[in-house]
C-alpha cells in the first residue's frame, strides 16, 4: 500500500472513533454544540481526505453525512435517535471501507450499491426539510428571473481538498446546459500537471436562486451567479443531438491522432493505447454504438497488430458519429441488489466491538528524541570496547582489565536498560483508544435489550503496552454483554427493588506496580452464589463434598469454567457458559489474573490484572530438578525456608501455616514429574499470589530476578499451557517462564 493511502486509513480511523465518541456525546446531550461541531470537523476531515483517491462510493456517501450534519448545525433539521441510528450507521460503513482499503487498496464491488442506498437516505432528510419550506406559499417576487447562469471556477487545488468540480456541476439543480471555460493560456506540456483542476464552466439552470447558493455553498467563493430573464431567451446553442455528434467526432480524431503517433512496443505506447481504448469506448456507448463498444473493450491491447485494429475500429466509429444518429430509447436495466446490501436490514442486531489491530503508533517527538540521545550513547560505549581488546594486549596483570571492563559494563547496562525504557514508552498507548470503543456496544445493546444503562469510564490515559491494550478487546467484549443481560434489571424490576431505573456501568483503568488494572463493575442484581454452586453440581464440574470447602470467592471462581451458565434460557447475547470462560483463556494467556466479588442484589466487580508490557517481563528465577523457571515477579509473595515440620494434612492436601494463615502447598517437583530425592528438614517455599489466592510452591533453589523478554511457545510445545514462554538467558541457556494460573490449576486437575 503507497504511503498516502496508509496515512489516510490511519489518520481515517482515528477520525471514525472521535466521530462515534461526539456522536454517542451528541446523543446523549443534544443542546451541546461543541459534540456537533467535533462530528461534524471529523466527517468533513474524512471527506476532504477521501477526494485523493479513487473511491467515489466513499466520498459520496460521507459527502452527503456532510451535508446532512451542516443542515443540522444551522438548524434547518433536527437532530433525533433515527438520525443518530443512520449516522452509526455510516460511521461503520466507512470503518468496513477502510479496511478494504487497507487489505486490497481498493472498495469491494458492493460498495457503490451500499454508497448509494445510504446517501439517499441522508439526503432525504435534507428532502423532507425542502419539501416542508415548498410547502409554503412563496412570497410574491416581480422581479424574480426565470432562470440563472453560474460560470463556476473551480480553485487550482480543488482535487486536494475533496472537491469534485465535475460531479458539482452536473448535480446542479434544474440543469439545462452546460459548457467548459478553458484557461486564459494553457501551461507548456512539461509543466502541465493532470492533478491540478484548469477548466471552468458556464452553467444555464432554471431554478430560484436560493437553491443554487445552496447547492455551490462549499464554493460559493468560487462561482457567479447572474439572473437572466424569462425576455431574453434561450441563447443560440446547437441542437443537443447535434453537439454530441461534433463533439464525438472531434474525439474521435484526437484518439486516432494518438493510435498513430506511437506502436505498443513499449510501456508508453501501450499506455497511449489504453487512452485511446477507454475514450472509444464511452464515445461508442455515448453514441449509441452499443456493439461497437464491446468490441473496443475486448480487444486485446498486446497483440502486435492491436494498433491497427484499434485504428480500424476508430475509423468504423467515425463513420458512425458522421451520420444523424436516432436516440436510443432508454431502459432502467434490472439491477441484482448486492447479497451485503440486502442482509443490511433495520433489524439486525448491533456488531460486537471487534477493532482491528493497528499497525502504526503515534509517538510524541519527546521520546523519539530520547531514543536518538540513548542510541548517541551506546554508540559511544561501543566504541570503548576495541580500546578494551587493544588493553587486553598489551596488559600482564588482569586485574586492572577486569575494573575497566567492569566499568565500561556498567555504562552499557545503564544504556539498555534506558534504552529499554524508552522503547517501552514507545510502545504505550492509552487504554481508552480501546476502551472508548464500548460506548457504541452499550447503546445498542441497552436499545436492544430495552434497558436504561449508563456506562462510566475512568483512567482512559492510563497507558499500557500497545499489544495488551489490543488483547483487551475480546475479553472486555464478553464481560460487558454479561453485565448488561445478566447483571444489570430492566427498569421495572430497579424500581422495584428500589434502585434508579438508569443502570451504570463503570470501566476503571489504573497502574499498580508493573501491572495494568481494569475494572468492571455495575450496580446490578449480582451473581446468586447458592444457584452457582447447584449449577457446579448438576454440571458435575466440581465434587459436592470439594464444594462445601470451598471460600465464597472460590465459588465465584467456578464462573470461570467452561460451560457453567447460571441462566435457563439461551439468548443471542449470553446463556452458553463460554463467556467468561473466554475471558479467562484470554488473560491467562496474556499472563495475567482475574478477580471477581460480587454481592447479590447489588453488582458485580470483575478485575483483570494484565502486565504493563507482553515483550520484556521482571522474573524471579527458580530450579527444579537442575532446570530453570521463571515467575513474574509482581506474583512474588514472599522467600523463604520453612521446617518440614510446619506441613500439615488437610484432606490429603499439604497445607503450611504461614504467619496465622493456612497456604496449600505444590511441589513443583511432582507436578513436573521429575525423580523424588529425600527431603531434608527444610523446604524451600516461594509463595504467589493468583486469582486473589494464595499458593506455596516447593522449589529447589533460588537464583536471582532477571529482566527477560519472553517468547511464546511455538510447535509441539504450543499446547502446553502451563508455560507462558521461553526466554533466552547470558549464558545461552533457556528459561521456561511458569503460567502461574495454570500451574495452579493443576492442583485440583
Amino acid at each position: 500500500m503507497n504511503a498516502l493511502l496508509t496515512q489516510f486509513v490511519t489518520e481515517g480511523r482515528d477520525l471514525v472513533e472521535q466521530a462515534s465518541r461526539a456522536l454517542l456525546a451528541l446523543e446523549h446531550d443534544p443542546s451541546d454544540a461543541t459534540h456537533l461541531d467535533a462530528l461534524f470537523r471529523a466527517v468533513h476531515t474524512i471527506k476532504g481526505a477521501s477526494g485523493l483517491f479513487e473511491i467515489a462510493p466513499f466520498t459520496r456517501a460521507v459527502h452527503a453525512g456532510e451535508d446532512l450534519l451542516d443542515a443540522v448545525r444551522m438548524g434547518e433539521v433536527t437532530f433525533t435517535a433515527d438520525l443518530a441510528d443512520l449516522f452509526l450507521e455510516l460511521l461503520d460503513d466507512v470503518s468496513t471501507w477502510f479496511g478494504e482499503l487497507e487489505t486490497q487498496e481498493t472498495l469491494s464491488p458492493d460498495a457503490e450499491a451500499i454508497s448509494d442506498q445510504l446517501s439517499v437516505r441522508l439526503r432525504a432528510y435534507l428532502n423532507e426539510e425542502a419539501q416542508e419550506a415548498e410547502s409554503e406559499p412563496p412570497a410574491a417576487d416581480t422581479d424574480q428571473a426565470s432562470c440563472h447562469d453560474i460560470v463556476y471556477h473551480p480553485q487550482e487545488q480543488a482535487f486536494y481538498s475533496g472537491d469534485d468540480p465535475l460531479r458539482t456541476v452536473l448535480t446542479t439543480p434544474g440543469l439545462c446546459r452546460v459548457d467548459t471555460l478553458p484557461p486564459d493560456a494553457w501551461p507548456a506540456a512539461a509543466d502541465l500537471d493532470p492533478f491540478n483542476a484548469a477548466l471552468g464552466f458556464k452553467i444555464r439552470s432554471d431554478t430560484d436562486a436560493d437553491t443554487l447558493r445552496a447547492h455551490f455553498q462549499y464554493v460559493e467563493d468560487q462561482i457567479t451567479l447572474t439572473a437572466v430573464t424569462a425576455d431574453a431567451g434561450a441563447p443560440n446553442v446547437p441542437d443537443a443531438d447535434d453537439n454530441v455528434q461534433s463533439l464525438a467526432g472531434i474525439l474521435v480524431d484526437a484518439q486516432r491522432r494518438l493510435i498513430a503517433n506511437d506502436s505498443a512496443s513499449n510501456t508508453i505506447g501501450r499506455a497511449r493505447l489504453e487512452a485511446a481504448r477507454v475514450v472509444l469506448g464511452r464515445v461508442a456507448t455515448s453514441t449509441g454504438q452499443a456493439a461497437l463498444a464491446g468490441t473496443i473493450a475486448a480487444l486485446d491491447l498486446n497483440a502486435e497488430d492491436a494498433p491497427q485494429k484499434l485504428d480500424a475500429m476508430a475509423d468504423d466509429l467515425a463513420t458512425c458519429v458522421s451520420a444523424p444518429v436516432a436516440p436510443a430509447p432508454v431502459s432502467t436495466p434490472e439491477v441484482q441488489q448486492p447479497a451485503a446490501l440486502a442482509e443490511r436490514t433495520e433489524t439486525s442486531a448491533p456488531a460486537s466491538v471487534a477493532p482491528q489491530k493497528a499497525t502504526a503508533i503515534r509517538v510524541d517527538a519527546d521520546r523519539i528524541d530520547l531514543l536518538m540521545n540513548l542510541a548517541g550513547e551506546l554508540i559511544v560505549a561501543k566504541n570503548a570496547l576495541p580500546y578494551l581488546a587493544r588493553r587486553a594486549e598489551e596488559l600482564d596483570g588482569a586485574r586492572s582489565l577486569a575494573r575497566e571492563i567492569k566499568t565500561q559494563h556498567d555504562v552499557i547496562n545503564r544504556i539498555a536498560d534506558e534504552l529499554q525504557s524508552a522503547v517501552m514508552r514507545i510502545r504505550m498507548v492509552p487504554v481508552g483508544t480501546v476502551l472508548g470503543r464500548f460506548n457504541r456496544l452499550v447503546r445498542d445493546l441497552s436499545r436492544k435489550l430495552d434497558k436504561r444503562i449508563r456506562l462510566d469510564i475512568v483512567g482512559e490515559d492510563t497507558e499500557a503496552d500497545k499489544a495488551v491494550v489490543e488483547e483487551l478487546a475480546d475479553p472486555m467484549v464478553h464481560l460487558i454483554r454479561n453485565a448488561l443481560d445478566h447483571g444489570l434489571e430492566t427498569p421495572a424490576e430497579r424500581r422495584a427493588a428500589g434502585k434508579p431505573e438508569e443502570g451504570m456501568i463503570r470501566i476503571s483503568a489504573y497502574q499498580r506496580e508493573e501491572s495494568v488494572v481494569i475494572e468492571i463493575a455495575d450496580d446490578g442484581r449480582g451473581i446468586d452464589v447458592d444457584r452457582v454452586r447447584q449449577r457446579a453440581v448438576e454440571r458435575d464440574m466440581v465434587d459436592a463434598a470439594a464444594l462445601d470447602e470451598m471460600t465464597r470467592d472460590e465459588v465465584l471462581q467456578l464462573i470461570l469454567l467452561p460451560g457453567l451458565s447460571t441462566r435457563d434460557q439461551t439468548t443471542d447475547l449470553s446463556g452458553r457458559g463460554v463467556g467468561m470462560d473466554v475471558v479467562a483463556s484470554l488473560v491467562r494467556r496474556l499472563g495475567g489474573s482475574i478477580a471477581l466479588h460480587s454481592e447479590f442484589g447489588k453488582g458485580t466487580n470483575v478485575r483483570l490484572t494484565l502486565p504493563l508490557s507482553m515483550a520484556v517481563q521482571h522474573l524471579m528465577m527458580i530450579e527444579v530438578d537442575g532446570g530453570l523457571y521463571g515467575v513474574p515477579i509482581d506474583a512474588v509473595i514472599e522467600s523463604q525456608r520453612c521446617p518440614v515440620a510446619s506441613i500439615h494434612r488437610h484432606r490429603a492436601e499439604e497445607m503450611i501455616m504461614l504467619r496465622q494463615r493456612m497456604i496449600p502447598l505444590l511441589r513443583l517437583r511432582s507436578l513436573f514429574g521429575c525423580t523424588p530425592v529425600d527431603e531434608s528438614d527444610e523446604i524451600n517455599l516461594l509463595v504467589v499470589e493468583v486469582n486473589g489466592n494464595e499458593v506455596g510452591l516447593v522449589v529447589d533453589r533460588f537464583h536471582s530476578g532477571v529482566d527477560a523478554i519472553v517468547k511464546p511457545m511455538e510447535g509441539i510445545l504450543l499446547g502446553v499451557e502451563c508455560f507462558s514462554g521461553t526466554a533466552l538467558l547470558g549464558d545461552g541457556s533457556v528459561l521456561l517462564a511458569l503460567n502461574l494460573p495454570e500451574v495452579i490449576s493443576c492442583r485440583w486437575n
